[in-house]
């Protein structure tokens, strides 16, 4: 069965520290499911060029050369002297990633982002062995955040392997959304819903150009919709 089918929620994405997410950091996170590669990223490419406007294509292209300038080491930043040295290049290069694009993202946007991003960096918070954020899994989230503009902003966290995360609350903190951005296009996803008091948890491993649909039956606009 394809892992972007609905299946039980097991693990959830640990996280080395977390700006106002849901309580579900004391899991341990899944193998990293780093999908078909390029391959993936050149369909996307065909796809978007089919269906969305000839701007949106030049965005999307714009970020994913981006990234495609960033370091592609697993920690590409290992080898810098210090720890304070390693944070402060991985959140500078992911700030000056979104710079460069920033003109297509709101000024709420960036600033949560940054302020947010300096705090999962933070020295006196950091766990040893964790891996500062990477910059193909920020690129992604940047492509999926553009496609989407989701009006409610969600909680930024940061997993173990450096995978930039977001997540959302709704139904009086219950129902919850959480998206793992992984280098080329590969996005983890876990929903728990509460019908009738009772969670009901899924999760799943898609790619872009799938996410959209994978996440229908959830009606993700309950998350990504500023309540009136």
């Amino acid at each position: 069965m394809s892992d972007e089918n609905h299946k039980p929620i097991t693990t959830l994405p640990t996280t080395h520290y977390t700006v106002g997410m849901i309580p579900t950091t004391s899991h341990k996170s899944m193998s990293a499911i780093e999908g078909a590669g390029d391959p993936t990223t050149a369909f996307f490419s065909r796809m978007i060029e089919q269906y969305f406007s000839a701007h949106t294509v030049e965005v999307m292209d714009k970020i994913h050369e981006l990234e495609n300038s960033q370091p592609t080491s697993e920690n590409p930043y290992a080898s810098r002297a210090t720890l304070d040295e390693q944070l402060f290049d991985a959140r500078a290069n992911v700030k000056i990633l979104f710079s460069q694009v920033s003109m297509h993202f709101s000024d709420a946007l960036r600033n949560k982002l940054f302020h947010q991003i300096d705090l999962l960096h933070d020295p006196d918070d950091w766990e040893n062995g964790d891996d500062p954020i990477q910059s193909q899994s920020f690129s992604t989230f940047l492509r999926w955040f553009y496609l989407n503009k989701p009006q409610q902003l969600p909680n930024f966290g940061l997993s173990v392997a450096g995978h930039f995360i977001s997540s959302w609350l709704t139904n009086h903190n219950k129902d919850s959304l959480i998206l793992e951005f992984l280098s080329n296009d590969r996005i983890k996803w876990f929903v728990t819903k509460y019908y009738d008091e009772e969670a009901d948890p899924s999760s799943g491993s898609t790619n872009l150009s799938r996410i959209a649909d994978v996440l229908a039956p959830y009606y993700p606009d309950n998350w990504f919709t500023k309540e009136a």
